[in-house]
């Protein structure tokens, strides 16, 4: 049952993803990770820079981190703990992302996206933190997303 609903949540990502439609929602964090990545596809670079609450990178450091990529496609695994602590909410949500280069060659990273919520001053889910890697493309979906949020911490 559980790599029905993996399936079916990366059906949905990836939908949410396509064409050049912008999905700009922070109601939660799942849809506020892939309207990140919608922005990433529609190439909206400071749209996607805002999404994080502190940024890790400058502006520009940022964009030319995707100089290279066509698309990036995403896969997260539904069942990630939300809690709280001192007026916010955090969620740490076990993710993949293929990116495909301009060339056409595929690249997997992996790892975990902490998004905050403010209980105090309501902005939305926001990115407060990432870790995540390139990894082989040859290692098993299912063991990325177990291990990915457990080795980030």
């Amino acid at each position: 049952m559980r790599s029905l609903v993996l399936i079916l949540l990366a059906f949905f990502v990836a939908q949410a993803q396509t064409g050049n439609q912008t999905n700009e929602d922070r109601s939660d964090p799942v849809t506020t990770l892939s309207s990140y990545y919608n922005a990433i596809n529609s190439k909206e670079f400071r749209r996607a820079y805002g999404y994080w609450e502190s940024p890790p990178s400058s502006y520009d450091q940022f964009e030319r981190g995707f100089a290279d990529t066509d698309r990036v496609r995403l896969l997260i695994d539904p069942q990630f703990p939300v809690e709280g602590a001192a007026g916010s909410v955090f969620a740490d949500i076990p993710t993949i992302v293929v990116a495909t280069t301009r060339g056409g060659n595929e690249r997997v990273f992996a790892g975990c996206y902490t998004l905050r919520k403010s209980n105090v001053r309501d902005t939305g889910w926001r990115i407060y933190r990432a870790a995540v890697s390139q990894v082989p493309s040859t290692t098993r979906v299912s063991r990325l997303l177990a291990r990915s949020c457990r080795n980030s911490q």
